[in-house]
């Protein structure tokens, strides 16, 4: 029986044995109810919800979606400020995809070109809505937003400090040791004449 407590434990940067803890059983359970091989009852599901302070309804999850909300635009070379009231049920569109993509996938516009060849400029970029800190991701491509509010599409390198963070560009160069507020792992890229309707 499919269940979402792995998905919310990770969102949340918790072990197996963490979770365990918390809700009071044992790593090998914890496995079993994660699988599907035990069933997530009431009670597991409410001792969950204690231990990760999400809503009791989201460990059984929702169907796959069909359509992403476009939030604004991310800078690939560009410095954008971008419109994002996701959170308050604002877009600027919702895009039909023809995969499906979790419930929580949101995406943004490419706007520059300092990640061409992989990112082009009115490209569709989808990530997650599950924050992660930045030091989880160092290595990876991720939407990050900065603590001076700007959005970039780069990939995370370590910065001088163990606060700051270098974001690495394709075909420009870095931007060194800033602080990164949040980090979202990319998930997918629409061309731009993929997408873009009429």
């Amino acid at each position: 029986m499919g269940n979402n407590l792995k998905a919310l434990r990770v969102k949340h940067g918790l072990t197996q044995p963490e979770l365990a803890e918390r809700m009071g059983t044992t790593k090998n359970q914890l496995i079993k109810l994660e699988k599907g091989d035990r069933r997530l009852s009431d009670v597991w599901i409410a001792r969950a919800s204690e231990a990760l302070g999400e809503p009791e309804g989201a460990f059984l999850g929702e169907a796959p979606s069909h359509t992403v909300p476009v939030l604004g635009y991310v800078g690939a070379g560009s410095e954008i400020y971008p419109f994002d009231d996701h959170e308050i049920g604002a877009s600027l569109e919702e895009v039909e995809v023809d995969f499906a993509v979790d419930p929580s996938t949101v995406a943004v516009i490419v706007r520059g070109s300092s990640m061409l060849p992989v990112f082009e400029d009115g490209d569709l970029v989808g990530y997650g809505r599950d924050e992660r800190p930045p030091g989880d991701l160092v290595g990876k491509v991720c939407v990050v937003k900065l603590a001076d509010d700007r959005m970039f599409i780069k990939r995370i390198r370590r910065g001088s400090h163990p606060t700051l963070f270098t974001l690495v560009s394709s075909n420009a160069e870095d931007i060194e040791d800033v602080e990164v507020l949040w980090a979202r792992p990319f998930r997918f890229r629409i061309p731009s004449d993929a997408w873009r309707r009429g």
